[in-house]
């Protein structure tokens, strides 16, 4: 369940429909970040596997973009 005040970034990966998942306060992004698509790298801890939805998900530690 996401709460209110959180970003949600998923990426594909691979040709499977297999997603990163990324959830983080919205607080805490740059100001810069807006809707739709942009390149980054994320330095994270993966959380879990949700098979169902194919989603890694993955705790950020830092985004750099």
């Amino acid at each position: 369940m996401v709460g209110a005040g959180t970003a949600v970034l998923t990426s594909a990966v691979g040709a499977d429909d297999v997603r990163v998942r990324i959830e983080c306060r919205s607080d805490d992004l740059d100001s810069g970040v807006g809707e739709g698509p942009f390149d980054a790298t994320c330095l994270g801890r993966v959380q879990a596997w949700r098979p169902a939805s194919r989603e890694l998900v993955v705790r950020p530690i830092a985004l750099f973009q």
